[in-house]
């Protein structure tokens, strides 16, 4: 009988760990600026804490940020973890605040980049 080869890893199971965490730590990011609320376990990633820490805060009412118990399971309210992250908002409700203050910004920028370039 052939002994059969068993095929080679492409990572090791720390680089596997590590790119795992890295994509939950994105797909995080990304909702915190898309959703109105997350889970639990989603906030646990930004905030650097376990999932089972997190629920263990929200029992003892210690969560650093505000929480709401939908039925059976807990959603976080984006806005308060942008706050205590201090995280740019971008939600569309947002925008016009922002759009209006980064065309004043860019208006400014842009004179004061016209004013300090000599002309031949």
């Amino acid at each position: 009988m052939a002994k059969r080869k068993s095929p080679k890893r492409e990572m090791t199971v720390e680089e596997a760990e590590a790119a795992l965490l890295e994509s939950r730590k994105a797909a995080a990011r990304a909702a915190l600026l898309k959703e109105l609320a997350v889970s639990v376990p989603m906030a646990a990633v930004l905030l650097a804490l376990s999932k089972n820490h997190a629920y263990d805060l929200i029992k003892e009412n210690k969560f650093p940020v505000p929480t709401l118990k939908l039925g059976g399971t807990y959603r976080v309210p984006t806005r308060a973890l942008r706050d205590l992250l201090q995280v740019q908002e971008s939600s569309p409700e947002a925008a016009p605040k922002r759009r209006k203050h980064a065309l004043k910004t860019t208006s400014q920028a842009d004179a004061a980049a016209s004013a300090a370039t000599p002309t031949p």
